[in-house]
C-alpha cells in the first residue's frame, strides 16, 4: 500500500488491518492503523510482512491465520472471535474479514476490523450468572413448595378429625378448629400457586401461527361457561409463542372476571403490531378496577398480594421472552386495562370485532 493510503488508514478511529499473499502465497500484513496497534499493544516494525503466526505466537496465531486463509481462498466475508494476551492477561475480541477483488474474481487483498468484546462477554457471564440464580431460587421454591405442601395436608386432616363427635361447649375451642382448617386451606392454596408459578415460568418457547380470537374464546367456555360476559375480540392471526399467549390471557381473562363477582364484565381484546419483531395484546373490563391500576406489575410484592402468583407467574413469563407487561385505567369509564408485548408478528387483522 501507498503511504497515502497508509495515512488514510491511521485517520480511521476504528482498529483496521490489511492483509496481502505474498510471493509463497503466505498472507501478510501490509498494514496496521495505528488505533489497530494501540489494541493489540504491538510495534509495526513486528507486524508488517509477517503473517499472524509469526505476530502471534502459538495457538493463537495459527488459528487467526487459519481464519485468514478460509477467507482468502472463499472469497467471503467471515467473522471469527479470539482472545488475545493483551499486557498480561487475556482480552476478547471479534475480527471481521472482507476480501476485495479485481476485475478478473480474484482475491486481492483482506481488509479486517477489530473489536474489543470484553464488556459484552462480561455482560453474557452475568445474564448466564443471573439466570442460573435465578433457577436455582425457582427450583428451590418449587421444591420448598412441593414438601410443605404434605404436612399442611395433614393438618387438614386432623382438624377433621377432631371436628369428628365434637361437642360445642360454647368454650370457643371449635372456632378454633374451624381457624385451623381454614389456615391449613389457605396454606395449601398458596402453595398450589407456588407450583403453577414455577411451572409456568419454566415452559419452554413454542413458535406458532394461530387466531387469538378463537384461542380467547376456547379459554372463555372454560371461564364463563354461561357466557355471562360481554366479549369484543379482535379478529387477528398472530405468529407467537402459542402456549405462552395461551397462558397470559387465561390468567388476564381469569382475574377480571374472579374480580368482579356477581357482575357481567364486558372485555375487549384488542391488538397492536410494535415493530422491532413484537406486537401488543390489550386486555379492558368495565370491572370494579383498582385504586392505583399502574402499580399491578410495579412489583413482585404488589402481583402477588393481588392475584396470588399467577399473575406474577405472567409477568415472569413475558420477562423471560423479552416483551413487558403493565397496566392502567381504561381510557373511558371503569374497570381495568392490562397490556403485555411478546415477539411475533401480526399475520392478518380484521378491524370487526368477534362477539
Amino acid at each position: 500500500m501507498d503511504t497515502r493510503e497508509l495515512e488514510l488508514l491511521d485517520d480511521i478511529s476504528s482498529p483496521i488491518f490489511v492483509l496481502k499473499p505474498d510471493s509463497n502465497d503466505d498472507l501478510i500484513y501490509v498494514a496496521f492503523n495505528k488505533t489497530a496497534l494501540d489494541v493489540a499493544k504491538l510495534e509495526l516494525e513486528g507486524i508488517l510482512g509477517f503473517t499472524a503466526t509469526h505476530v502471534y505466537q502459538g495457538e493463537y496465531g495459527q488459528f487467526a491465520y487459519d481464519q485468514h486463509l478460509k477467507s482468502h481462498r472463499s472469497g467471503k466475508a467471515i467473522s471469527y472471535e479470539l482472545s488475545l494476551p493483551i499486557d498480561g492477561e487475556v482480552r476478547p475480541f471479534r475480527t471481521h474479514l472482507k476480501p476485495t477483488f479485481d476485475l478478473n474474481g480474484n482475491v486481492t487483498q483482506l481488509i479486517g476490523t477489530i473489536e474489543d468484546i470484553s464488556a459484552e462477554k462480561e455482560l453474557k457471564t452475568l445474564r448466564l450468572r443471573t439466570q442460573t440464580v435465578s433457577k436455582e431460587l425457582e427450583e428451590f421454591m418449587y421444591m420448598a413448595a412441593h414438601d410443605l405442601r404434605s404436612p399442611m395436608r395433614s393438618i387438614h386432616i386432623l382438624a377433621d378429625l377432631l371436628r369428628e363427635g365434637f361437642s360445642d361447649l360454647g368454650d370457643g375451642k371449635l372456632d378454633l378448629i374451624d381457624k385451623l382448617e381454614n389456615v391449613s386451606v389457605q396454606a395449601i392454596s398458596m402453595l398450589d400457586e407456588i407450583l403453577q408459578h414455577a411451572e409456568i415460568t419454566g415452559i419452554q418457547e413454542s413458535m406458532e401461527t394461530f387466531n387469538l380470537s378463537e384461542l380467547c374464546n376456547d379459554i372463555l367456555g372454560m371461564l364463563d361457561p354461561n357466557e355471562l360476559c360481554e366479549r369484543r375480540i379482535d379478529n387477528t392471526t398472530i405468529h407467537t409463542d402459542r402456549v405462552a399467549t395461551q397462558i397470559i390471557m387465561r390468567n388476564l381473562i381469569d382475574n377480571a372476571i374472579k374480580h368482579n363477582p356477581g357482575s357481567a364484565v364486558s372485555l375487549q381484546i384488542t391488538t397492536e403490531s410494535k415493530g422491532a419483531g413484537f406486537f401488543a395484546v390489550t386486555v379492558n373490563d368495565n370491572g370494579q378496577g383498582m385504586i392505583n391500576p399502574k402499580m399491578l406489575f410495579g412489583s413482585a410484592d404488589v402481583s402477588r398480594s393481588k392475584s396470588g402468583f399467577g399473575l406474577l407467574a405472567v409477568r415472569n413469563l413475558i420477562k423471560t421472552r423479552g416483551g413487558r407487561i403493565y397496566s392502567d385505567a381504561p381510557d373511558e369509564g371503569t374497570g381495568l386495562s392490562v397490556t403485555f408485548t411478546l415477539p411475533g408478528t401480526i399475520q392478518s387483522e380484521n378491524c370487526q370485532q368477534a362477539v
